[in-house]
């Protein structure tokens, strides 16, 4: 019998979250940046914050239960990361050598994982979402979301905005919202026509480029906010359109849902150290060329897979779970 969770899956949801995760690492393997980066950069963060928004559950939202659910693997990913470089390092230099760790600097948004930064801004905008409903309402909610992102964009080089991922928080929140707040439409897929796959995508396209490199994790959202916020929206919706007509290995998809903070947090780890094993074993395999960052996209999801079963079988709690999974 399928479990509780299995039977809420709305599957071509699942499938746009997998075609992010293939885009966020395809993205992050060096290679020049180009038009195609600049257009990923434009959806590839927030159509995660979105669906996280589709997601949210006000009546079931626990202040501790979130910090849970995403502190929790943001602390122990990093110490993990620090742990393997204290390792790595120790046996290429022969000698004991501990991580020098720059405190200022991590708390200014430059963790030993970089990507872990999203776990962070997620957790401040459950936070912030989920208290303001509980205490007021949605009027309120919005009200004060527009004031804290007007505030931003006036005072954005403030160093401030960069303490624990605050900025990028910001500049993820209205995608969230706008997840919440449209779930009634996302979760019913007569709303997505496959026509809409080509407009959307042609329209993106277009602004996309115009508003120039966007990266949320450095609050930057390009030449004009209102473009950004759109190409995010548009982008978001045109991704769970595609994702409507493309079918993927059920298991495949199921476990990285399940495990989707690990790989979020940690593939930029993994893809690393195998260009490093590979560049020890043919000395020429830097991951600039297209062929190498689908080789290395490939295998830091193969590679990925075994230690994501592994958690949720063993730790779950690394991933944000209470319970061990006997799914996989």
């Amino acid at each position: 019998m399928a479990n509780k969770q299995e039977k809420h899956r709305i599957g071509y949801i699942d499938v746009a979250k997998f075609i992010g995760l293939i885009l966020v690492c395809f993205c992050h393997i060096p290679y020049p940046e180009g038009n195609f980066h600049i257009w990923v950069y434009s959806f590839h963060m927030p159509l995660f914050f979105f669906i996280s928004g589709v997601f949210f559950s006000p009546e079931k939202f626990r202040v501790l239960k979130s910090a849970f659910q995403l502190l929790a693997p943001f602390v122990l990913f990093n110490l993990i990361s620090l742990l393997i470089s204290f390792f790595i390092g120790s046996i290429t230099s022969s000698s004991l050598r501990l991580p020098m760790l720059n405190w200022d600097a991590i708390l200014h948004g430059s963790y030993p994982i970089g990507p872990s930064w999203f776990l962070i801004a997620l957790c401040i905008i459950r936070v912030f979402t989920g208290l303001l409903l509980k205490w007021s309402n949605n009027f309120v909610l919005l009200g004060l979301s527009l004031l804290v992102v007007v505030w931003f964009l006036f005072t954005q080089d403030a160093k401030e905005w960069s303490m624990l991922s605050i900025g990028p928080s910001v500049l993820g929140l209205p995608f969230y919202l706008a997840g919440f707040y449209m779930k009634d439409a996302v979760i019913d897929i007569r709303h997505f026509n496959k026509w809409y796959i080509s407009v959307a995508f042609t329209v993106l396209s277009i602004i996309a480029l115009y508003n120039g490199q966007v990266g949320i994790h450095m609050a930057d959202y390009g030449h004009n906010i209102l473009l950004f916020l759109l190409c995010g929206v548009l982008g978001t919706l045109a991704v769970i359109s595609l994702s409507t007509w493309i079918h993927l290995p059920q298991r495949l998809v199921a476990v990285f849902m399940d495990g989707a903070l690990f790989f979020i947090c940690m593939h930029t780890l993994i893809f690393e150290y195998l260009i490093l094993c590979w560049n020890k074993i043919t000395g020429d395999f830097s991951g600039n060329t297209l062929t190498e960052k689908i080789v290395l996209t490939i295998l830091t999801f193969a590679v990925s897979y075994p230690i994501i079963i592994f958690l949720l079988r063993h730790a779950p709690f690394m991933l944000g779970k209470s319970k061990v999974s006997n799914k996989y």
